[in-house]
């Protein structure tokens, strides 16, 4: 994943970054708080969209869709992506 820009906050609930970004080739990409994830599960998430649990790196958010590098897309399944807890 290569991020171009980065607009992000980290959020006053969960202390984790919430905002967006713009990754090279999937564009603006939400990035979820651990809040946001947890309100999301009754809403749904936007696709393709990302989550920093640790506060060090971006990761796909599990059950999202993007594009790679090679220009295929690839989906991350549940059991495959980091929990945002």
């Amino acid at each position: 994943m290569k991020v171009e820009q980065i607009n992000i906050d980290l959020c006053n609930k969960c202390n984790r970054w919430k905002g967006n970004v713009e990754e090279k080739y999937n564009g603006t990409v939400p990035v979820y708080c651990a809040c946001a994830v947890a309100k999301s599960r009754n809403n749904g998430t936007i696709s393709p969209s990302m989550i920093c649990p640790k506060r060090d790196k971006f990761y796909w958010t599990p059950i999202s869709e993007h594009i790679e590098e090679d220009g295929k897309c690839c989906h991350t399944p549940h059991f495959a992506g980091p929990s945002p807890f």
